[in-house]
C-alpha cells in the first residue's frame, strides 16, 4: 500500500480564498506545455496542461507581467500560509498546473516528480523528498497513486506522498478546469 496523507480544509477560508482568487484570475500567465509525461512518448502525446513556474532551483521565479493586473504572478505573501503548514526544510520546486476539461476522463502516465526533476542522482538523498498535491477547485479530476488509490480534487486539501512514488492525474469532465499546486520539498 502506499504511504500517503490527505489533510482537508488545510487553510482557513479567507486564506485559501485569495490564494485560489489568484490562481482562478484571467491575469494570471499560463504556459502551454505540449506533453503530460515524456515527450517522447506516443501513447499521451496528444495530451497537454497549462503550467505556472513559481519556484525553481532555489529561487522565486513567478513574476508580475508587464501591463497585466496585480494578480499577473503568485506573490509569495499568498503561498506563505501553505508553505508555513508543509514547513519544509528545503523546497525544490512549486508549480500550478491547469488541466483543460474532456469529454472523458483522460489520465496521464505514472511517473515520480524525481524521475526528471531530481535535484540529485543518489537515491538516499532521493527518498528524502515529498510531493505534495495542494488542490485549487473542485472537479472530478483526480489523482492516482501506483497502489491504484484515487484521490479526488477537492479545494483546500492537500495530498502528500514520498517523492518517489509513482501516481498520475487525471482530466476532469464536470468543471472548464482542473487547477492544482504541485510541490517538492524536504521536511
Amino acid at each position: 500500500m502506499t504511504e500517503y496523507k490527505c489533510f482537508d480544509n488545510l487553510l482557513d477560508e479567507n486564506v485559501f480564498s485569495r490564494l485560489q482568487e489568484v490562481l482562478l484570475s484571467r491575469e494570471l500567465p499560463w504556459y502551454y506545455a505540449p506533453f503530460t509525461d515524456d515527450e517522447n512518448n506516443d501513447e499521451n502525446n496528444n495530451q497537454f496542461y497549462f503550467g505556472h513556474n513559481i519556484y525553481l532551483r532555489h529561487s522565486w521565479v513567478s513574476r508580475p507581467v508587464t501591463g497585466a493586473g496585480p494578480t499577473s504572478c503568485v506573490p509569495f505573501e499568498e503561498l506563505a500560509p501553505l508553505i508555513q503548514k508543509i514547513n519544509p526544510m528545503a523546497i525544490h520546486m512549486i508549480r500550478a498546473n491547469l488541466m483543460t476539461r474532456s469529454d472523458s476522463h483522460i489520465e496521464a502516465q505514472f511517473h515520480s516528480d524525481m524521475d526528471q526533476n531530481a535535484p540529485t542522482t543518489d537515491p538516499n538523498k532521493i527518498n528524502q523528498w515529498t510531493t505534495a498535491v495542494y488542490y485549487i477547485n473542485d472537479c472530478n479530476g483526480y489523482t492516482k497513486l501506483e497502489d491504484g488509490t484515487v484521490i479526488e480534487s477537492k479545494a483546500n486539501k492537500l495530498l502528500t506522498f514520498p517523492a518517489t512514488t509513482k501516481h498520475k492525474g487525471a482530466t476532469c469532465t464536470d468543471q472548464k478546469i482542473r487547477v492544482l499546486i504541485n510541490l517538492n520539498y524536504i521536511l
